[in-house]
């Protein structure tokens, strides 16, 4: 058995698995497996791992059922005590495992570990440095618009894992559950992260665990997915995860947002894709009720707790700082 099992979902990535699992095989740590589960691809991804790495395991979907669906598929064909999840369109450092096993070997409260994520376009940029979850009811990363400086070079904790690069303990996901497939994708590792927080799993941040991120390679195929997907997973956050007193408190500025992303739909041309997914959160409500209940009644963690990892100055800044261009994009995880 290896210690970690590295699970790479895929839709049409011939262009991008080759670059993405070269890199991972230059890891120092080398006590590792690779999945690539694979969402129904017609461009030739499977036969290009076939041929080009046979050492990976392909889990084969005959369509696309999303990041969560394949995620869950490859931590159910591991048997490892570390699960990693890699993105498709990222290139990871050597040193990059190593690190990440390191930080979870050394602290037990930590379930999950979260990469410090560059732009592969811009190495000097930050594209994630873990999540935070705001008053608003919105997840952000943590990053900078331009320029890495000092500002993510120190390990802390963090809210959450991007599940673009991710390690956890299998552990958490025993306890905790898998990915809620219902997201299909984007926010599903917020949603691991809540759930885990509100269990008493924390969450490290670990600056020398380095990724290169091709953003947006996956999902810009398919026009205003990412911002349908977004718009309604945020709400299946909030209905499972968020105890009843945060939520009365965090509504004035809940509803702040929504008026900003309700103008963005507008100024976008997105109306039609913004009400859709109000109406599709309306016929999953009674679904996430029912989950709610369960994480609700089984949390070890009081709302003091929660009340403390919720942030407002930062994406308050973003907010109001860069509306013409970046509009607090509160998530870029990739399907």
């Amino acid at each position: 058995m290896k210690r970690v099992s590295v699970i790479i979902p895929n839709w049409n990535g011939k262009e991008l698995l080759g670059p993405c699992l070269d890199s991972l095989y230059r890891q120092e740590f080398d006590d590792f497996e690779t999945i690539v589960v694979d969402n129904g691809s017609n461009d030739g991804s499977v036969s290009l791992v076939e041929k080009n790495f046979p050492q990976v395991t392909i889990i084969r979907f005959k369509e696309n059922r999303g990041f969560s669906v394949a995620a869950n598929a490859g931590i159910a064909a591991s048997d490892s005590p570390y699960i990693g999840l890699l993105n498709n369109d990222t290139e990871v450092d050597p040193l990059w495992l190593k690190e990440l096993v390191a930080a979870l070997d050394a602290d037990p409260s930590a379930g999950s570990a979260a990469s410090k994520i560059l732009f592969f376009s811009d190495p000097k940029t930050v594209n994630s440095a873990g999540d935070e979850f705001s008053f608003f009811g919105v997840p952000y990363q943590r990053r900078l618009v331009q320029g890495d400086g000092d500002l993510f070079n120190e390990p802390q904790y963090v809210f959450s894992a991007c599940g673009a690069a991710a390690l956890y303990r299998r552990e958490l996901f025993q306890k905790v559950g898998l990915f809620d497939e219902a997201f299909f994708a984007y926010q599903e590792d917020v949603d691991l992260g809540f759930r885990a927080q509100l269990l008493g799993y924390r969450c490290l941040f670990v600056p020398r665990a380095i990724v290169y991120h091709k953003s947006r390679m996956t999902s810009s195929r398919v026009t205003g997915l990412r911002f349908y997907l977004n718009q309604r997973n945020k709400y299946f956050v909030l209905i499972k995860n968020l105890p009843a007193k945060l939520l009365i408190l965090c509504l004035p500025l809940i509803l702040l947002f929504e008026g900003f992303c309700l103008l963005r739909a507008i100024l976008n041309g997105h109306l039609a894709i913004y009400f859709k997914a109000l109406k599709d959160v309306w016929g999953h409500v009674p679904e996430m009720r029912r989950r709610r209940r369960q994480i609700q009644a089984n949390r070890i963690k009081d709302d003091a707790y929660i009340l403390s990892l919720l942030r407002f100055r930062e994406p308050f800044r973003i907010l109001f700082s860069g509306f013409g261009t970046y509009l607090l994009e509160y998530k870029e995880h990739e399907a």
